[in-house]
């Protein structure tokens, strides 16, 4: 049944190949409880965020068989689902997948339709990364080294949200410490050797040689619902995510999913890897674990500026924001500048080597005595693969900066049959960081800044 819970919109769970037939209302609850459902039921403080209209994908035979949907039913579930449901319900959660690992440039005909549907009807896809279901090899190096450990299907979309698992618990046997990536969990890179997973969340633990835990699992309501059920998986981590877009939402009801993915990508920790792996870490980890709480409400020392817009293929977008002279005046100041910019490309089902058709490149420049001047971002701070629409860089300053007014310049690209006319959305996260933790950053911009603030002027220059 459909509804609204206390004014919160709905999200929606569709089955978990990764979990099984039976684990819905699992999934289901990890969704509605979040991760403490064990430490919540024993304070009796259990509160849900809100309801989910759950599609079961999954069935069973005469003989108690689990029937998997072949791909054409599942496309079919998916689609139809959304498109009764997409004015109300924007946040699907697809604990799903297959077994066999992607390729370069290759994408399933699963993740073409969510990618169709996520840009045409303006929702996000959150998509479980997918289990390693066996060692690989010497573990962690070999095991992770394999091929076989990349993410499965549908998990290479291009705009859905991406989720991949860690540990939260651990012991002297367990294969992985705590805030380190799952033994289980799928790895990265995209298709388009972008990053996936995107983030992380608990998910679960194995202990050696790569067995089932009970302590390092995560906890969610039986399928009676009369009791505490324990597994492990990216399934149970995607619908922590999928919560946390949920409540973003809410605090944007008329937001766009790009400022939904750009918050919870820009607002996540770093988790680690394991010491022996020489790789980067974003090809298992992503840009780490979303902090819903920095993400909703700025920081003492913190403050992020948020902005929706559309752009062209015939003028750069100049967008203003403003550094407080309290942190510029600062004799040990250090002042640290964050963006991250996510939009949704036009995606070409028929060239997967040009799948996206556009892309957005962006520039960033400070104030100085003789007038505005561009900021060199090395590769070490940028993330910013061509055609992936996820962009991230940070640069540190530190006594050679001004007050005032910074830009950051955006200028829009595409290929393929992308139309002349063509707008292309986006957003935008800059956050400022006094990183020497000495000034309020939100409450001097709000002193200085408000009447600015009050209307943003965003410039036109071709």
């Amino acid at each position: 049944m459909t509804g609204i819970l206390n004014g919160r919109i709905e999200y929606l769970p569709v089955g978990s190949i990764e979990c099984g037939f039976d684990h819905g209302t699992f999934v289901g609850s990890r969704c509605v409880f979040g991760d403490q459902i064990d430490a919540c039921l024993g304070t009796h403080t259990l509160q849900p965020y809100c309801h989910i209209l759950d599609i079961p994908v999954f069935g069973r035979d005469a003989d108690g068989i689990i029937i998997s949907p072949n791909e054409f039913l599942l496309k079919s579930a998916i689609e139809d689902t959304v498109l009764n449901y997409h004015d109300s319900i924007k946040v699907y959660n697809l604990s799903l997948g297959v077994a066999c690992p992607i390729n370069d440039s290759e994408f399933s005909d699963t993740a073409k339709l969510l990618d169709y549907l996520a840009k045409a009807y303006k929702v996000l896809f959150v998509v479980a990364a997918g289990n390693i279901r066996s060692l690989l090899g010497h573990f962690p190096s070999d095991h992770f080294g394999s091929p076989l450990s990349r993410i499965g299907s549908p998990a290479e979309s291009l705009l859905a949200l991406t989720v991949g698992a860690i540990a939260k618990y651990a012991d002297e046997n367990s294969l992985s410490p705590s805030n380190c990536v799952s033994p289980f969990s799928r790895i990265g890179p995209g298709a388009d050797l972008g990053i996936k997973p995107e983030v992380v969340a608990h998910g679960g633990n194995y202990i050696n040689p790569y067995t089932f835990s009970p302590r390092g699992s995560t906890y969610g309501i039986s399928k009676d619902g009369t009791k505490l059920a324990i597994a492990a998986g990216t399934s149970h981590s995607a619908p922590l995510i999928s919560q946390y877009a949920q409540r973003l939402f809410d605090l944007y009801p008329n937001s766009d999913p790009n400022l939904v993915k750009a918050l919870l990508c820009h607002f996540s920790e770093p988790r680690d890897i394991h010491e022996e792996i020489n790789e980067p870490c974003w090809k298992f980890v992503g840009f780490g674990e979303p902090n819903i709480e920095m993400a909703t409400r700025a920081g003492e020392n913190n403050a992020a500026f948020i902005y929706e817009g559309e752009i062209d293929q015939d003028n750069y977008q100049i967008i203003s924001f403003h550094v407080p002279k309290t942190l510029a005046e600062e004799a040990d100041s250090k002042l640290k500048i964050k963006i991250t910019i996510t939009y949704d490309p036009p995606v070409s089902p028929d060239n997967q080597v040009e799948y996206s058709q556009a892309r957005l490149s962006a520039s960033l420049f400070k104030p100085t005595a003789q007038g505005m001047k561009a900021i060199n971002i090395s590769p070490d701070d940028k993330y910013n693969v061509p055609w992936n629409p996820i962009i991230q860089f940070e640069k540190s300053f530190s006594r050679s900066y001004l007050a005032g007014q910074w830009d950051l310049r955006l200028r829009l690209f595409t290929r393929g049959k992308v139309a002349m006319d063509y707008l292309q959305d986006y957003s935008i996260v800059i956050e400022l960081i006094d990183e020497m933790g000495l000034t309020d950053v939100y409450s001097d911009i709000e002193k200085e800044f408000a009447m600015t603030y009050k209307k943003i002027e965003i410039r036109i220059a071709a």
